[in-house]
Parts: C-alpha cells; structure tokens; sequence
C-alpha cells in the first residue's frame, strides 16, 4: 500500500507504486518541477521543494523500464532492476545533494541502439528536516540525444566541491562510470619532495671539472714524506769520498797478507 495522506489520493485504493508525474497536477507548489523531470535530471533545490510536500510514498518495487518520479522510505527496495554499476556522486553546491547513478543498456535486449535506463536516487539532508526518504528518478533515452548531454553531472562523492550553486546537474557520460575514466591523484608529499630537490640543483650546481678524475689531488703518504725528509739529511751531512777510498785500500791489504 502506498501513504496516501495528500488530497486526490484514496489510502484504500491499492497503488502500490505512485508515478510522482503523473499526479504533478495535485500539487501547484511543485507542479512545475514534477513536470518538468519528465525530461530533466532534478537540483538540490528542487529535490528539497518536492521534500518537503506531502507526497505520496511507493512501498513496492518499480518493475518496468520507463521514466518516472517515485518517493520512497529510504530502508526500501527501489526496483528489481539488476544494476551493473552504482556511482555515488554528489552536486556542486557547497551544501551538495548526494544522489546514487546507475545505468543500464538495454541496446541488445529492445534492438535500438543507444536505447539507455538510468537512475539518480537523491538523497536530500538533513533528515530532521526532509525526513528519511528518497526520490527515485528513471529516465529512458537514447545516448547523445536532447535533452541529455555529455556534461558531467556533479563529482564523486569524496571530492571537494568548489563550484558555485547555480550550475546545473545533467547526466554522466559512459566514459565517466568507467574505470579508465578514474585519475590518480598525485602524491603531494612526492611532488614537494621533487620540487625541493630541483631548487637544490639549481642553486648549488655541480662543476663537472670537480667530478673529473684528473681533478682529485692525491694525499701524501706519511712514510714517503719521512723517506724524503731522509734524503734531505743526507745530503746535509754528505760522507767524505776520500776518507772513504782510504779504508778500502787498508781492508784490501789486510786480506792480501791474511790469504799470504
């Protein structure tokens, strides 16, 4: 059963599921808006207007593949879609809107190329103000045609937001739910690191002069330097050849007569 507490509404008839569109008409407030999703993704702004009217809530999955606005408890099963990829994004604004992305191709199973399901699931906060619900919005389209564009709709929902308030979410492209889409984030600590490094070269450049070997002055040995310091005694106290030559002749005539 739905909760069926807004005017038009009879709680006892069995709606199990409450296309937001087509009742656009019982709430003036946000006609505007509810007619207006039939072709484009919602805001933040418009998501937390039709929040805080008393919509009717869908307690029972949607079962087929075609647009539509639904209000759901947030603990509930939106639809028996089996979804390849659930993308957790969020909008721009400094206070974001989160909402869940997904989509399906159903190319090969209608045999219309192109032929696209997808699925925002918004999640406005705080709840002590919108309550613990969501709006599920199936669109069903053809990639590349209005009014969809290839824009990105709002940013993963661990990056910081620095855009303003004003700029408005359209869908994602097939590119952006793939891996190859996803950039590494460059370390920061590795890029001060290397950044210092460069200013160290730079201001204090090597002389490749200094490298070379021809350069590299050999340290003295203390022992040739002793050796050194010796030959120069030597030659301050030199031996007197004459004195020399005398004892050689008397050492000679000592073993003439010794052998005789």
């Amino acid at each position: 059963m739905v909760n069926c507490s807004c005017a038009g509404l009879d709680p006892s008839i069995d709606m199990p599921t409450v296309n937001l569109q087509d009742i656009a008409h019982e709430f003036p407030d946000v006609e505007e808006i509810l007619e207006r999703s039939i072709s484009e993704w919602l805001g933040l702004n418009d998501v937390q207007k039709i929040s805080l009217q008393d919509l009717p809530i869908s307690d029972e999955p949607v079962t087929d593949f075609a647009s539509g606005l639904y209000r759901f408890v947030r603990t509930s099963q939106l639809d028996d879609h089996e979804w390849p990829l659930v993308s957790r994004r969020k909008t721009r604004e400094e206070t974001p809107l989160r909402f869940d992305l997904s989509r399906i191709d159903l190319g090969s199973a209608s045999g219309v190329p192109g032929d696209t399901f997808e699925r925002q699931v918004y999640k406005p906060n705080p709840l002590n103000v919108y309550g613990h619900y969501v709006i599920a919005h199936y669109m069903r389209h053809n990639v590349g045609t209005e009014p969809f564009s290839d824009d990105d709709s709002g940013e993963d929902d661990n990056e910081v937001s620095e855009r303003s308030e004003s700029q408005e979410e359209v869908p994602v492209t097939e590119d952006e739910l793939s891996d190859d889409s996803i950039q590494p984030v460059e370390d920061e600590t590795q890029g001060e690191e290397e950044q210092q490094g460069l200013e160290n070269e730079e201001a204090d450049p090597v002389n490749e002069e200094e490298l070379s070997v021809d350069s590299v002055e050999p340290v003295e040995n203390e022992s040739q330097g002793e050796e050194e310091q010796g030959s120069v005694n030597e030659e301050d106290d030199p031996v007197n050849e004459d004195h020399g030559l005398e004892l050689t002749i008397q050492m000679q005539i000592k073993l003439t007569i010794k052998t005789t």
